[in-house]
């Protein structure tokens, strides 16, 4: 049997000096980090007759397991009580408890130290990740588009095209696992709602955009005359921005084009090439498929427009001399020869 008794003035122990059982968190558990600001410690009081009149604690980083209280690192009474509270707060830090019971020795007018016990760690996590990154492209046209995901301190990630909140627990996955995601199929900007969580559950939201385009795109054409004579002005017009065409993507039947310029005002890119031709009849215009790509990466379609000139009605000038005035037209038509659009879902 452990008991304690005073030998002159001072706290003799028959056996080892006794330690507090029992000792636990009722909030936390060892190595684990958790996210509660408030870690509660019970125990229950050393075996053997000593009656001791309390307990010297603190509850800080130091993970000295072989640290014990003594005279030198303690100031005023121990508490009364087997249980204690600290408030803390971190970013995965790891916290050790003390404890050492005590009892006043009011001959030396000092306390008495039974056995420090230390425990820990406990890892205090209050701090939920941050530096996110979600990068997508601007555009795609395909499913799945490459996704790169970050943030300091996640260890698992969600990512849902409905919203935040939809997560699962089958949905969550490690953050270095994901690098591809398939968004929602059909034309338009695509919002991806992406959860970052640490090992404390602490969670942290962040977003992205992506346009999904997956229509190639598609020219518009026009003639009018230009001038007199043999020449005609031709437009282009495309419904959203594509990349440089180039004059030798436009080839015609019966006639040569020369002269394209873009129209840099314009909101839609729109080009002008003039059209020469030196006899009447179907003239064609071709624009070939892939010719032009659009910001998804859609090249265009191959299209033909033509239109049918003929030789204008001579006049007759002041002094009776006869005037050939050169062509007119009369017709066109745009014709989609090949169809290349691309649908993935």
């Amino acid at each position: 049997m452990i008991y304690g008794f005073t030998i002159l003035g001072r706290l003799a122990f028959a056996g080892e000096p006794q330690a507090v059982r029992e000792l636990i968190s009722e909030t936390h558990t060892l190595n684990v980090p958790l996210p509660y600001t408030q870690i509660v410690m019970n125990w229950s009081s050393p075996e053997g007759y000593t009656v001791w009149d309390g307990y010297f604690v603190s509850f800080d980083q130091n993970n000295d397991s072989n640290f014990s209280f003594d005279k030198h690192n303690t100031v005023g009474n121990p508490i009364n009580s087997n249980q204690v509270k600290f408030s803390c707060s971190g970013d995965d830090n790891s916290y050790y408890f003390h404890i050492a019971p005590a009892k006043y020795n009011f001959e030396t007018y000092e306390y008495l130290f039974g056995t420090t016990t230390n425990m820990g760690p406990y890892r205090i996590d209050t701090t939920p990740p941050y530096n996110l990154v979600a990068n997508v492209p601007e555009y795609c046209s395909e499913n799945p588009i490459n996704i790169q995901l970050s943030a300091e301190g996640a260890s698992n990630v969600c990512v849902s095209n409905i919203g935040f909140g939809s997560c699962q627990e089958e949905t969550w996955e490690e953050v270095d696992t994901i690098n591809q995601w398939n968004v929602l199929p059909g034309q338009g900007q695509r919002m991806i709602y992406i959860t970052f969580e640490d090992l404390a559950g602490n969670t942290a939201n962040t977003f992205c955009t992506t346009t999904f385009d997956s229509i190639a795109p598609k020219a518009h054409f026009s003639v009018a005359v230009n001038k007199k004579g043999n020449f005609f002005l031709g437009t282009i017009m495309f419904e959203e921005s594509v990349t440089e065409l180039n004059e030798l993507s436009i080839s015609a039947d019966n006639a040569m084009i020369s002269n394209l310029a873009k129209q840099e005002s314009a909101y839609t890119p729109i080009y002008t090439f003039d059209i020469k031709t030196s006899h009447e009849g179907l003239i064609v215009l071709n624009l070939s498929e892939n010719e032009v790509i659009d910001n998804a990466g859609n090249g265009n379609i191959e299209q033909q427009y033509s239109f049918t000139t003929v030789q204008s009605v001579p006049t007759m000038n002041e002094w009776g001399v006869l005037l050939l005035t050169g062509f007119v037209m009369i017709a066109g038509v745009t014709r989609t020869r090949f169809l290349n659009q691309r649908l993935h879902f």
